[in-house]
């Protein structure tokens, strides 16, 4: 068959559960394709998994000699199951990688400031006493990366006083002390960093 240059294809098709099934994972892919999307940060590679799991699947049924030219629907699974594997690994590879380093490191000091923030809670801290300082914050934010260099943490800080979730503290000379949480952001349910407008 080689030999001859020929190769032999044959065309496969869905099930009609597996493509139940798989309309319901286009769905899933638009729905989080969209910004704030698990997907929203890797779009190229979003359009691509719906040829990619089919591709997948294609190939499941090959190697497993499933009779006939029909996918069923647990072969479909075990191609969506390992796009979903990929999906992962990509993301934490290359998912974020157009996102500013600042942005990043604001995230993750965030994360520790609403940690320091449930113990003024529970204390009963007013707000006025929600100060935490640049060295507490670098000494033990969960980030060796952001731990490394102070600058890293006052770059994250200035993210968040823009974002109106801090009020940065100057000590003579210009430089981020510590920094005020604001009773706008903490006092009420907490958010995540808003996305930036990127017009």
């Amino acid at each position: 068959m080689l030999r001859s240059g020929k190769i032999k294809r044959t065309a496969l098709t869905l099930a009609e559960s597996a493509e139940e099934q798989f309309r319901t994972t286009l769905a899933w892919i638009e729905e989080n394709r969209a910004e704030g999307g698990c997907l929203g940060n890797i779009p190229e590679f979003a359009n691509r998994i719906p040829e990619n799991i089919l591709r997948i699947a294609a190939n499941l049924h090959v190697i497993e000699q499933r009779e006939g030219t029909v996918i069923q629907r647990d072969i479909l699974l075990s191609a969506i199951r390992l796009i979903i594997f990929f999906t992962e690994q990509h993301i934490a590879l290359f998912g974020e990688i157009d996102v500013p380093l600042e942005e990043k490191y604001a995230r993750a000091v965030l994360e520790y400031l609403r940690r320091e923030f449930k113990k003024f809670e529970v204390r009963g801290t007013p707000w006025t006493g929600w100060i935490v300082t640049v060295r507490q914050i670098q000494q033990y934010v969960g980030n060796a990366e952001i731990r490394s260099k102070r600058d890293y943490v006052v770059d994250a800080l200035y993210v968040l006083a823009h974002e109106g979730i801090v009020r940065l503290n100057f000590a003579p000379g210009e430089k981020v002390v510590s920094v005020q949480l604001l009773d706008s952001h903490f006092g009420t349910r907490p958010k995540d960093i808003p996305k930036p407008d990127h017009h």
